[in-house]
C-alpha cells in the first residue's frame, strides 16, 4: 500500500539528519539490511519542523516498518520523492495538521492517565516489598562488614608491632608478618562475601518476584494504552497523508 509522508533534506537535496543520501525527484531510493528505526532504513515524517533542513519534500512509500513518536518519525526501506512543498503548501499543510495532532494528543492523554494510575498502586507495592528486603541485605551485610574489620584490626596491629623491632631485618620480617595479615584479612573477607551471597540472593529472589507481580499487573493497563493510543495515531496519520494527497492533486 502507497503512502505518503514529508522528507526533510538540505539545500542540495542531501539527507541532513544523520544520513548521507543524495535525493533525486521520482527517484527511489532503497536501503540493504535490516531496517530498524533509529538504526537503519530510510526515515520520513509527518512533522517537518522537528528535522533539520532547508526543503520539504512529498515522499512516498509502499511499506512503513514502524512508524512512531506523534508521527515524528516513520521508517521504510524504499522511498521516492514526488513534489518539494512551497511555502504556502507547507503552510497549508501545517494548518490541517494542527487539529488532527490537537484530537491525537487529547485522546491519548485520558489513556495515558489511566495508564499511570493504574499502574501507581502496583509500583507502590513493589517497592514496599522491597524495602524490607534491603533493609535485611544492609543490615546483615554491615554486621559482616564489622566482623571483618575487628578481625582485621588485631592482625594489622600485630604486623604494626613485629615490625617495628625489626628495622634491621626488616625485608623479612616484616615479609612474614605481611603475609600473616593478608592471609587472615583474606579468611576474614572470605567470610563477609560468603555471608553477603545469601543475603543478596534472597533480596535479588524477593524483588525479582514482586517486580513480576507488578510487571504483570502492568501488562494488560499499558496494552489498553497502547491499543488506544495506535487507533488514534492512525486515524492522525491517515488524516495527514490525505491533506498532503490533497496537495498532490492540487486540490488545496
Amino acid at each position: 500500500m502507497k503512502e505518503l509522508f514529508l522528507k526533510v533534506l538540505d539545500s542540495n537535496m542531501n539527507s541532513c539528519n544523520g544520513g548521507s543520501m543524495k535525493w533525486t525527484l521520482t527517484k527511489n531510493i532503497t536501503v540493504k539490511g535490516k531496517i530498524k528505526i533509529c538504526k537503519n532504513g530510510i526515515h520520513l515524517t509527518l512533522d517537518p519542523k522537528s528535522w533539520s533542513g532547508k526543503r520539504i519534500f512529498i515522499a512516498q512509500t509502499n511499506k512503513v516498518y514502524d512508524f512512531q513518536e506523534d508521527g515524528i518519525k516513520a521508517v521504510c526501506r524504499t522511498a521516492k520523492l514526488l513534489l518539494e512543498l512551497s511555502p504556502n503548501q507547507l503552510k497549508t499543510y501545517d494548518e490541517g495538521r494542527a487539529p488532527l495532532l490537537k484530537t491525537y494528543k487529547e485522546g491519548c492523554a485520558p489513556l495515558l492517565k489511566t495508564y499511570k494510575e493504574g499502574c501507581a498502586p502496583l509500583l507502590k507495592t513493589y517497592k514496599e516489598g522491597c524495602a524490607p528486603l534491603l533493609k535485611t541485605y544492609n543490615e546483615g551485610c554491615a554486621q559482616l562488614w564489622k566482623t571483618y574489620k575487628e578481625g582485621c584490626a588485631p592482625l594489622l596491629k600485630t604486623y604494626k608491632e613485629g615490625c617495628a623491632p625489626l628495622l634491621k631485618t626488616y625485608n623479612e620480617g616484616c615479609a612474614q608478618l605481611l603475609k600473616t595479615y593478608n592471609e587472615g584479612c583474606a579468611q576474614l573477607w572470605k567470610t563477609y562475601d560468603e555471608g553477603c551471597a545469601p543475603l543478596l540472593k534472597t533480596y535479588n529472589e524477593g524483588c525479582a518476584q514482586l517486580w513480576k507481580t507488578y510487571d504483570e499487573g502492568r501488562a494488560p493497563l499499558w496494552k489498553t494504552y497502547n491499543e488506544g493510543c495506535a487507533q488514534l495515531l492512525k486515524t492522525y496519520k491517515e488524516g495527514c497523508q490525505t491533506i498532503l494527497s490533497k496537495i498532490m492533486d492540487g486540490s488545496l
